[in-house]
């Protein structure tokens, strides 16, 4: 995936990596959310509490919000969780403020 395909950003970890500081976890703290890069195309966003509440993927030239939650015996239920409401919310760029701010966060 090129810069184009990623909003100038290269990829998750690269666009991370230019955006943050890494700590010794390779997790890149967005107040009050953390991602943590996958792959190329995909972070997961952690809560405050550590708690998977969804990824980000790269999906037609945007960063889309896919909310994940998880029912009682630990299923994966995907759109569901928290952040169910904001699933698909997209981003042209994987920065803190705008994804904070578009997931309602302050």
């Amino acid at each position: 995936m090129d810069s184009a395909h990623t909003g100038g950003m290269g990829s998750c970890r690269q666009g991370l990596i230019s955006a943050f500081k890494p700590t010794p976890l390779c997790r890149f703290t967005m107040t009050p959310f953390t991602l943590k890069p996958l792959n190329e195309g995909t972070c997961q966003l952690l809560d405050a509490q550590g708690q998977h509440v969804g990824n980000l993927k790269w999906i037609n030239g945007l960063w889309k919000f896919k909310a994940i939650g998880y029912g009682p015996q630990g299923e994966v239920i995907p759109g569901g969780g928290p952040l169910t409401d904001r699933h698909n919310t997209s981003f042209a760029r994987l920065d803190a403020a705008e994804i904070g701010a578009g997931l309602g966060q302050p």
